[in-house]
């Protein structure tokens, strides 16, 4: 039969249509997972009784025009840590963009080991969204 035989060209229709669709779930995962217009992230993700660090909230502005007074609160949902700021204004986002706060967490020396929780609320005009960010303590 040779290569150009009919199973031959099964095959390599299977395996094209088959990259196909995990491109395809791929862009669509990573549009879900990006796509939002917050982003929370920790410089640490684990830490120590005592440990400072950090979290970045990027709020973009997926809308058609500018937004004005964009409002970031964050609070420690757990005695024992605390954050500073506590709120944080942005004065504008133009069309497209995205600005990154940061805020300075600090935990407790007597903190026990666990999963503890930020909540951070973002103010947009007349939508406020509301997300919760895990860090643990070991």
């Amino acid at each position: 039969m040779g290569i150009y035989g009919p199973t031959w060209d099964k095959r390599v229709i299977l395996a094209v249509g088959g990259a196909a669709a995990a491109l395809i779930f791929v862009g669509l995962l990573l549009t879900l997972l990006s796509g939002g217009p917050i982003d929370v992230r920790l410089s640490k993700d684990v830490v120590e009784p005592g440990d400072a660090f950090q979290l970045f909230v990027t709020v973009r502005n997926t809308g058609q025009e500018d937004v004005e007074s964009v409002v970031v609160n964050v609070r420690a949902i757990d005695p024992g840590v605390s954050v500073s700021p506590l709120r944080t204004e942005i004065p504008v986002i133009e069309r497209g963009g995205e600005r990154t706060v940061r805020f300075d967490v600090n935990t407790s020396e007597t903190l026990l080991p666990g999963v503890y929780f930020l909540e951070v609320s973002v103010r947009m005009g007349e939508k406020e969204e509301v997300r919760r960010k895990a860090f643990r303590v070991k």
